[in-house]
C-alpha cells in the first residue's frame, strides 16, 4: 500500500471537494485539510450535494450554496440506498469549472460518477476518499450500484482508504492495486465528539435514569440511530425479549427519530407491546448532542444490530464514552472498532438468538467494565485526525505535482 509522499507544488491550485453534506464530522475534516493546504498556497472549496443545518459550525472554507434537501431511492419499499436520484447539474458544473483536482469524499453517487467522467475528459485528477462496507457485504449490493462505483474507482490514480474493511473491499471487490492505496485512518467524527465530551459537564447518572423511568441499578442497553429497517431495531427488540426472562433488571433505550417515510416508530412500539417488553423499552426520540452525551454516559452497553452501515459514527461515540459494543459484520466499523470477546461482540445479521446471548453476557458488571475500558483504548488508538489530514494532503500534492 502506498503510504505517503513529500514535496511542494508551485502553482496555486484549486481543490474541489464533492461531499454528501456539511455535517460536523465533514466540516472538521475539511477544516484540518484547509489548515494544511493554505500553507502550500492551495485553495479548497466544498460542493455539498445536500443542504444541511450548519448553524453553530465553525467553517474555515468556502462552499457551494446547494439548496437541495435530498431524496433517496427506496428498494422494495423498505431499504433506502445512498444513491441520490437528482443529478444536480449546477453543482457538478461549478465543481468542474472551479477546481483543478476533484476529491470525492466518501461518495460514489450518480453526481460523483458524472463528475469523475467529466473530470477525466478535462484531464483533471480525481481522488476518492473511501469508507466502504466489508467485502462480503459489498458483493451483495445490486449490480447497478457496484458497476458505476467501479467505474469511478477505476478512473482514479490513487485512493484514500480509511479502514481495514475499505482496503480489503477495494482490493478484492473492485480490483484496485495495493500500490494505488493510501491509508489515512478515518476519524469518523471522533475528534468532534471528544470536544463535546470535554465541553459538556458530567451529569448525574441516577438523575438521567430517573428521567427515563429506569432504576439506578438496571443494566441499560442503548441503541442510537434513525428508526429505519436497515438499523435492525426489530431484531434488537426480539433479542431483548428473549433475554429478559433471564435478567429481571435490564432496560432498553431506543434513541433516534422515526425514518423519513414514518411508521417505523409505531411499528416498533407495537412489536414491543406484543413481545411484552414495552414497560422496559424506552423510546427517547431525537435528542440534542448534549442530551445524547448524557444518555451515553448513563448507559451500560451499546447495541447496533445493523443490516447495512458503511461507518456508523455512533460506534465511535459509544466507544469514546467507554461502553462495550455489540454490532454485526454489516458495519464497516466492526472490523476496526470491535474485537469479538475483547471489547464487545460481533453477531450475525438478523440473528436475535445470537444477539440475546451477547447481551446476556454483558449483564455481568465486571465484563462490562473490562470491555468498556478496552473500547476506549481501541478507538483512541485508531482515531488519528492529524495523520488522516496529513495523508490526504500529501496525496493531493503528489497528484498535482505529477500533472507536470
Amino acid at each position: 500500500m502506498q503510504r505517503c509522499w513529500s514535496g511542494e507544488v508551485r502553482k496555486k491550485y484549486r481543490i474541489g471537494v464533492l461531499c454528501y453534506g456539511l455535517t460536523p464530522a465533514t466540516v472538521d475534516l475539511l477544516n484540518r485539510l484547509v489548515d494544511r493546504l493554505d500553507t502550500k498556497d492551495l485553495r479548497l472549496k466544498a460542493f455539498p450535494l445536500v443542504k444541511k443545518d450548519i448553524s453553530g459550525l465553525d467553517i474555515h472554507f468556502p462552499y457551494y450554496p446547494n439548496q437541495f434537501t435530498g431524496r433517496y431511492w427506496v428498494i422494495k419499499g423498505k431499504v433506502p440506498d445512498s444513491w441520490l436520484l437528482t443529478v444536480q447539474p449546477s453543482t457538478i458544473f461549478n465543481l468542474l469549472i472551479e477546481s483543478d483536482l476533484i476529491v470525492l469524499l466518501g461518495i460514489q453517487s450518480i453526481p460523483a460518477v458524472i463528475s469523475a467522467l467529466l473530470a477525466r475528459l478535462m484531464h483533471k485528477p480525481v481522488l476518492p476518499i473511501n469508507q466502504t462496507m466489508p467485502p462480503a457485504m459489498e458483493r451483495r449490493r445490486p449490480w447497478y450500484i457496484r458497476w458505476p462505483k467501479k467505474l469511478v474507482l477505476r478512473m482514479a490514480q490513487f485512493h484514500i482508504v480509511q479502514s481495514e474493511a475499505s482496503e480489503q473491499t477495494l482490493r478484492e471487490v473492485y480490483g484496485i492495486r495495493g500500490d494505488q492505496l493510501v491509508y489515512a485512518p478515518f476519524d469518523g467524527g471522533g475528534r468532534f465528539f471528544k470536544k463535546l465530551l470535554e465541553q459538556y459537564p458530567l451529569t448525574d447518572r441516577d438523575e438521567i435514569r430517573a428521567q427515563f423511568c429506569t432504576s439506578r441499578n438496571a443494566v441499560v442497553f442503548t441503541f442510537v440511530g434513525t428508526l429505519i429497517y436497515l438499523k435492525g431495531v426489530d431484531v434488537l427488540l426480539e433479542a431483548f425479549a428473549k433475554m429478559s426472562p433471564l435478567t429481571s433488571n435490564s432496560y432498553l433505550w431506543i434513541v433516534g427519530p422515526d425514518g423519513k417515510k414514518g411508521g417505523q416508530l409505531t411499528a416498533l412500539r407495537e412489536q414491543a407491546q406484543r413481545l411484552g417488553i414495552l414497560e422496559r423499552t424506552i423510546f427517547l426520540g431525537r435528542k440534542s448532542m448534549e442530551e445524547l452525551v448524557a444518555i451515553y454516559r448513563a448507559s451500560d452497553v451499546f447495541v447496533l444490530p445493523t443490516r447495512k452501515d458503511v461507518w456508523p459514527k455512533v460506534l465511535v461515540e459509544a466507544a469514546l464514552v467507554g461502553l462495550p459494543l455489540i454490532t454485526t459484520p454489516a458495519s464497516g466499523a466492526a472490523y476496526t472498532l470491535v474485537r469479538d470477546g475483547v471489547n464487545g461482540y460481533v453477531v450475525p445479521i438478523n440473528d436475535a438468538d445470537a444477539l440475546a446471548r451477547a447481551m446476556l453476557r454483558l449483564t455481568d458488571s465486571q465484563a462490562r467494565i473490562k470491555m468498556g475500558e478496552r473500547s476506549r483504548e481501541i478507538v483512541e488508538e485508531f482515531i488519528q485526525p492529524e495523520l488522516e489530514a496529513d495523508r490526504i494532503v500529501e496525496t493531493i500534492v503528489h497528484l498535482l505535482k505529477s500533472r507536470h
